[in-house]
């Protein structure tokens, strides 16, 4: 997936981006300023970890069969979004909010969600952290169980250049339950980050 992001780069000629993901898209991030960093300017780190689960594997057996133990046994997406989308969001979310993200998931394509579900819980860069040297942004939900701001506080202080913020009543769709919020801690984060490259 890393891949297709450099690719994406090659293709439309940038050399360097301000790049931002969320949750799997923050393992990507990570992937990417770690793979090729002279290609990332400073990265924006959302509801994500520097690796899926701890280092026992009995959890990410766990997780995927409850991801997919469901589709399984003949649940479609529409379905499962349903149930999974009220048990990541935080207590603050609009009712709008909800049903557009339980709409989003429930379009996912099967195989693609079995596939990035399979990939998720390969990812390990606990270990390559101190090869992220470009300006972070860490951003965490305060109710998010996928992503503990907790977790997300100790990734924060092992890199060499992060800030990190707590987004009060928010779950793992911290960027879609508040996007004022988040977009204006981004916008002053990619400020500063060119103030001080312009400087």
């Amino acid at each position: 997936l890393s891949g297709a992001v450099i690719a994406l780069l090659d293709e439309l000629g940038i050399e360097d981006v301000h790049l931002v993901g969320q949750s799997i898209g923050g393992m990507i991030a990570q992937e990417v300023a770690i793979r090729v960093p002279t290609r990332v300017a400073s990265l924006g780190l959302i509801a994500t970890t520097p690796a899926f689960g701890g280092r026992d594997d009995s959890f990410k057996q766990a997780f995927v069969t409850a991801r997919l133990g469901p589709l399984d046994a003949g649940v479609d997406m529409a379905t499962m979004a349903e149930q999974a989308i009220p048990a990541i969001i935080g207590p603050s979310a609009s009712a709008d909010m909800r049903q557009i993200a339980v709409d989003a998931m429930g379009r996912i394509d099967e195989t693609a969600f079995r596939q990035v579900i399979s990939c998720l819980v390969t990812f390990n860069r606990r270990a390559d952290q101190h090869r992220i040297t470009q300006p972070c942004c860490l951003i965490a939900g305060s109710h998010d169980t996928n992503s503990p701001a907790r977790i997300m506080a100790k990734m924060a202080d092992g890199l060499a250049n992060a800030t990190f913020h707590i987004v009060d009543q928010a779950g793992h769709l911290v960027n879609s339950e508040f996007p004022d919020i988040v977009n204006s801690m981004l916008t002053d984060f990619f400020d500063r980050v060119e103030t001080k490259n312009d400087g």
